[in-house]
């Protein structure tokens, strides 16, 4: 089991910022001039141009004892060059939130924002796929979550929680979506521009874990119960540009063209998981046992991929 908390605000002022930067001239290339002449690059691969990083966090109170606040905001800058001399620059940005409230002595409540995302221009740049051909990645993801904490007494407790993920990633072809005169060159290279994807995966889920604390004789009991529901969906499509038709050259010995239409996809995934366990407790001697119940199931969903333009029949 993995148990993760992070940081809160209290009833004092803390925060805390911080900035590094590694330039490329801080790194060595020791590539001889022979190896030069047979051919290897002169970078030798991929070399870094420049990497940045910043973060700045800060948490205190709003309502002493009752109501505090924490953030933070992180960016992560990494600039590459590949073998070819092509840029290969990524962007890493994250915003965190949480605000926690004592709303009576037994009651607690807590809610949590996280946004982050990766920019990447330039993925898959190779000798086959020059900038136009290359990737544009963006990934955006923010995650909801509250949180109510609840004490009966001195031996019983009980936890509930929402959270909500919106999660969306694309791969979008540098050259452009619109661009009607992609080809595949003699040599295998692609000219214009690429396939494009995009795909959207929300995912919601609840859960309730409680823990109840009693004897029976000398026995101790740790009786803890859960529930957890989790619903997470897939839809994702891909394209090439334009009317989706390109020129290949290389592949079958003589000019073709490529008639594809886009390719889409709908995914439905519901978890049902519960457990009930005791933790028993007698002099040296300690037992745990157990019972879990998981249910996964998931659904292709139908979907309506619209035909070729140019051959709809």
């Amino acid at each position: 089991q993995l148990n993760m908390v992070t940081k809160r605000g209290t009833n004092d002022i803390h925060g805390s910022a911080r900035i590094f930067i590694a330039d490329g001239d801080l790194q060595w290339n020791n590539i001889s001039q022979e190896d030069i002449d047979q051919g290897v690059s002169a970078t030798g691969g991929n070399r870094v141009n420049e990497v940045q990083d910043y973060g700045v966090e800060v948490g205190g109170p709003i309502v002493t004892d009752h109501l505090w606040l924490w953030g933070a905001y992180g960016r992560n800058q990494v600039n590459l060059f590949n073998v070819n001399g092509n840029p290969d620059n990524t962007t890493l940005k994250d915003i965190n939130g949480k605000l926690n409230a004592q709303v009576f002595q037994s009651t607690a409540v807590a809610g949590t924002y996280t946004d982050g995302n990766k920019i990447k221009l330039g993925r898959g740049v190779s000798p086959l796929r020059p900038p136009p051909a290359a990737w544009n990645q963006d990934g955006p993801s923010s995650i909801w979550k509250g949180e109510i904490s609840q004490i009966f007494g001195s031996n019983v407790f009980f936890t509930g929680s929402y959270s909500h993920v919106a999660n969306e990633f694309s791969l979008t072809a540098a050259g452009g979506t619109d661009y009607n005169a992609l080809y595949i060159d003699d040599n295998g290279v692609f000219q214009g521009s690429y396939l494009s994807y995009n795909t959207v995966r929300p995912q919601n889920q609840v859960n309730a874990n409680g823990s109840v604390f009693f004897a029976t004789g000398s026995m101790g009991h740790e009786l803890k119960y859960g529930f957890t529901y989790r619903d997470t969906g897939v839809d994702s499509q891909s394209a090439w540009p334009g009317n989706g038709n390109y020129g290949d050259l290389p592949d079958f010995g003589e000019p073709v063209a490529a008639m594809t239409r886009a390719a889409i996809a709908s995914v439905g995934l519901q978890y049902w998981s519960g457990y009930l366990s005791d933790t028993l407790t007698l002099g040296n001697l300690t037992l745990n046992a157990g019972v879990r119940y998981d249910v996964q199931e998931g659904h292709l969903q139908g979907v309506a991929i619209p035909a070729n333009p140019v051959v709809p029949d």
